[in-house]
Parts: C-alpha cells; sequence; structure tokens
C-alpha cells in the first residue's frame, strides 16, 4: 500500500535545496543554527516531502549536443519493441524511426504512469541524465546498465526486484525505489556523490551499503525491515532522517550528528529518547506511537487482574526532566502497584499508554503503546491418590514454572491430621475418614493469585497381617511334625530286658504286674522283638564267608 502523499510545511532552506539544479545543491551549505522550538510531523504522514513522489527536481542539461561528433554507428536502426517507449523518445528527438545516433540526443526521460513495460533500446542512450518512470509496470532497469551519464533515477510504483543496473552508474546523485519489492541496497555502495535516497515501503533491510556516502543529506526507508542505524554513524551532513513504521529501536548510532533537522520514526520501537539534546539542528521530530514491548508476564489463570511493583513507565529512557504519564487500562495505586483489571480470557498482552514531551519546552511529543507479552498460569496437579487412615502421607502442589514464587495457602477446607505449609506440601497422618474438599491459592510476589479446587480421599486403615516366625535354618526338623521318640536297642542275648537297668517310657512304658514284678505290654514286646531281630541281622551280615 503506498503512503499518504502530503504536503509537510519544511524549512525554506531546505525546500530551495531540493527544488535547486542539482549542480547547485551540492555546492550549498545546509542551515545549521538551532531553532527555539520543535514542531511534530504527524503519524499519519507518509514521511515523504514533495506532494508527488514522482517529481524529481529539474536542471539543465549538463552536455550540449549540437556540436557532437558524429560517430560510425550513428545511422545504426535502434530496436526498441516497446511502443510507447517507441513514441515517447521519438518524439523527444525528432526522428521517427529511432536510430543509435538519435538516442544518443536524450537527455532526460520523464514520462511517470505511461504504461511503459519495457527499457529495451535505451542501452544506447549513452547521454541519459535524468530519468522518471515512476508508476511505470516496468519489471527490469537492466538496459540502463552502462549509462554512466545517469545522475539522478526514479522508478518508483514500478515492478522491478532489483537496482543492479545502479553499480554502473558513477556519477548518480539522486535515487528512489519507494513502492517496489527491492531488497538489497548494495548496488549504492561507493555512490559518494549520492545525495538523496528514497526506498519507503520496500524490503531493504540493511543499511550497510551508505556506510561511507559523506555526502548523504536525506534518507527515507519508511515501512521497511530496517532495525539497525549503526551505518549512518558516521555521516555527518545528514539532514533528514525519515525512518517510520521501521523496527528502528536505537537511535543511538545517529547521537551527535550536527546537521540533523528532520527525525521522523513514528510507529518505531523506540524507547530511549536521552540523545535528543544532542542535535542542535532539529526542527521537525515523529516520536509518536511507538510500538514497546516490556518484559512478559505470567498472568493467574483464575483472575482477570493482574498487578506489578513495575511502573509502566518503568522502559523508556528519557531526558532527566521528563515526565511521561500513563493512560489506558492499567492504573497506579498510592502503594505503587500497576493493576490491569477485566483482562479478556483470550488476551496475548497487556498494553498501556505513554506520552510525554521528549525535549521539555519545545513543544516535542512523544508517544508510545507498551505491550508486555501475556501468558497464563495454573496449578498443575489433579486430585491427590486416596490416602488411609493412619497412614502418614505427603503430597506437594505444584504450578506452571513461570509464576513468580510465592506461598501457597488454604482458602477453604481442611484434612483432619494434614497440613498444608508455605511451599504447597499437604503432610501428616489423617485421623478420620472421609471425602475433604480443599480450596487451594498460590499467591506470587506481586500478589496475584491462583485458586483451584481439590477433593482428598481418605479411606480405611491398611490391615497388617501378624509376622511369621522363621525356624533354624541349621535345624532340619519340621516344626508341624510329631515327635517321635527314639528307640532304645536290647540286648539280643536276654529278650525283654532293658539295658543298663533304664526304665522304658512313653510307647515302651513297663506294666507293673500284681506281684511287683514289671513285664512288657503287648507293644514293648513287639518293639523288643523287632529290635532283636535287627540286631541279629547286623550280626549276620558282619560274617566273613568261608571263616
Amino acid at each position: 500500500m503506498k503512503l499518504p502523499k502530503l504536503r509537510v510545511c519544511i524549512a525554506t532552506s531546505v525546500a530551495a535545496l531540493l527544488l535547486a539544479p542539482a549542480s547547485v545543491a551540492f555546492a550549498s551549505d545546509e542551515p545549521t543554527t538551532p531553532v527555539p522550538s520543535v514542531s511534530n510531523i504527524s503519524a499519519d504522514q507518509g514521511g515523504l516531502w514533495s506532494d508527488d513522489a514522482g517529481v524529481v527536481p529539474t536542471f539543465s542539461a549538463a552536455v550540449g549536443f549540437m556540436g557532437r561528433a558524429a560517430l560510425p554507428d550513428d545511422n545504426e536502426l535502434v530496436t526498441m519493441p516497446d511502443p510507447v517507449l517507441y513514441s515517447i523518445v521519438s518524439q523527444k528527438v525528432g526522428q521517427p524511426t529511432l536510430t543509435r545516433g538519435g538516442l544518443r540526443q536524450l537527455a532526460t526521460l520523464k514520462n511517470p504512469n505511461s504504461g511503459i513495460t519495457d527499457l529495451t533500446g535505451l542501452e544506447y542512450a549513452s547521454n541519459l541524465d535524468l530519468i522518471d518512470l515512476s508508476g511505470n509496470p516496468i519489471t527490469s532497469i537492466e538496459p540502463l546498465r552502462g549509462l554512466v551519464g545517469i545522475r539522478q533515477l526514479n522508478v518508483s510504483s514500478t515492478q522491478i526486484t532489483d537496482i543492479a543496473a545502479v553499480a554502473s552508474m558513477p556519477i548518480i546523485n539522486y535515487l528512489q525505489f519507494n513502492w517496489t519489492t527491492v531488497a538489497d541496497l548494495e548496488p549504492v555502495r561507493g555512490k559518494t556523490m549520492l545525495w538523496r535516497i528514497e526506498m519507503a515501503a520496500t524490503k531493504v533491510a540493511s543499511l550497510d551499503p551508505v556506510i561511507g556516502l559523506n555526502d548523504l543529506l536525506e534518507l527515507y526507508f519508511q515501512e521497511t525491515p530496517v532495525s539497525d542505524i549503526t551505518p549512518l554513524a558516521d555521516l555527518t551532513k545528514l539532514i533528514t532522517l525519515s525512518a517510520p513504521n521501521t523496527e528502528i529501536s536505537d537511535l543511538h548510532p545517529v547521537a551527535g550528528l550536527p546537521k540533523l533537522q528532520i527525525v521522523n520514526i513514528n510507529g518505531a520501537r523506540v524507547s530511549d529518547l536521552s540523545m535528543v539534546d544532542t542535535w542542535p539542528s532539529l526542527r521537525q521530530v515523529g516520536f509518536l506511537n511507538q510500538r514497546v514491548t516490556g518484559i512478559p508476564v505470567v498472568a493467574s489463570q483464575t483472575e482477570s487482574t493482574y498487578r506489578t511493583t513495575e511502573a509502566t513507565t518503568a522502559p523508556f529512557t528519557m531526558l532527566e526532566d521528563v515526565v511521561l504519564t500513563a493512560s489506558g487500562s492499567a492504573t497506579t495505586t498510592p502503594e505503587g502497584l500497576t493493576i490491569w483489571a477485566d483482562i479478556p480470557a483470550d488476551a496475548t498482552g497487556l498494553t498501556s499508554k505513554i506520552s510525554g514531551d521528549p525535549l521539555p519546552g519545545s513543544g516535542a511529543t512523544y508517544s508510545a503503546t507498551l505491550t508486555y507479552p501475556l501468558t497464563r498460569a495454573d496449578f498443575t496437579n489433579a486430585d491427590p491418590a486416596e490416602v488411609p487412615i493412619g497412614s502418614a502421607s505427603s503430597f506437594q502442589f505444584t504450578v506452571d514454572a513461570n509464576f513468580v514464587n510465592g506461598p501457597f495457602s488454604l482458602i477453604s477446607g481442611e484434612v483432619p491430621g494434614l497440613e498444608l505449609d508455605a511451599s504447597g506440601v499437604l503432610a501428616g497422618t489423617p485421623t478420620e475418614e472421609g471425602t475433604f474438599p480443599l480450596s487451594v491459592r498460590r499467591t506470587d510476589a506481586y500478589g496475584n493469585m491462583i485458586d483451584h479446587d481439590y477433593t482428598v480421599v481418605v479411606g480405611k486403615a491398611i490391615v497388617v497381617d501378624p509376622p511369621v516366625v522363621p525356624t533354624d535354618p541349621t535345624d532340619p526338623t519340621d516344626p508341624t511334625d510329631p515327635i517321635v521318640p527314639p528307640v532304645v536297642p536290647t540286648d539280643p542275648a536276654v529278650p525283654g530286658q532293658v539295658p543298663n537297668n533304664e526304665t522304658v517310657t512313653s510307647g515302651a512304658s513297663l506294666a507293673t504286674t500284681g506281684n511287683g514284678t514289671p513285664s512288657l505290654t503287648a507293644a514293648g514286646a513287639i518293639l523288643a522283638l523287632i529290635a532283636g531281630a535287627a540286631v541279629a541281622l547286623v550280626a549276620r551280615r558282619r560274617v566273613v564267608p568261608g571263616k
């Protein structure tokens, strides 16, 4: 979209400089006397001074052609496929049929918005000095390559994508290619006669090629992605810096430029104007509608307000006596809190309007929209697992990591036997079964609060079985087996005798007869017989055969 083409009231001396013949303009000195007041460039102003961006200052042709010596190829015909261009050039040189000699008579070509699409054939116009082809749907200026006499060129509002041919124009001093898709400024490197460059609404992102263009007076690059103006630091003759709606955030590289009269950065990203008093020739400023980004903030997911102890004017740096005021949705409390209220649930930023006079008493105005990128924080836990009554338990509540540190607290509810500490740990030994609702709060360092409801279930006590006593691993006896008394062998020579005068107990107990003589019971007799048989068998096995 084209920038508005509005007439701007400027210093008479500067206007004279622009409208004078180019040869005179270079010889004149720019005014350096400071003025007592500074006027503001309105935010809706495009930044170009002229009311017609296609106008190029006029001048007298520097070369006379009447006395030019004829060249051998003067009568060779020229191919110029664009009928509109052919007709225009034919009328200018007075030749219905164009020749190379006729093209060499062409000094100026000022035909904006004429429908020209192709410049083929102009490569023979070796004496072209001034060209204004703005507004024509041309896609290339390559036919102009090698035309070393070109001093002023305007190809704004065309369909060109590069200005590579400019590299072959050693004395070019005025260049416009506004509202094109040109992205590379490299062809102007070393073109030390350039005093004005206009490249508004292009894709140029780097100003590095202007380093060393020490005669540069005016530079217009509004609505471009340029963010760094360090290449302008040594351009001490610079009068105009017009860069509205760019990505510039730092003006310090041009601090102290003695001739700087116009600084237009409306709609840029500047928050520091502490160098504004280093421009003694300053007359016009555009410091409006700056886009300033503050530190990211993390607000509560459950609140529609945000509080901070940082003043909304904190990101700005101005001269010592400058007072900035804030307005909009943010308010400041007597305690020093800045509060945003009624924040929409889908908001991605918090904003505040800032304004003030960056140069007290000058009449200059600074304004900015300050935006704090906004994200939301919430608790990250689900409900705790069921807790058995009488068992010690501990549960850690957590919130999103970017939420500023602060304590946890219990808003409502309780679990008998459990306590919540400031670090968010719910711990203790529950003393009552049941389901217990809790409302937990996390408060950050600024007083922002996240609330979350939880349910804690206390279940039955854990039943513990009695421990099993293990047996001695060295005792092979199974404690569950019945104890069988040992069998006491008898002397095989005396059936029924109890050896060593021992008495038989348990299953081999003796029965007492009527006369007091002990006798074996039937069971005892059987056991004695079995034992005697076993002893006899062993004795026989010990007999060696044949002996």
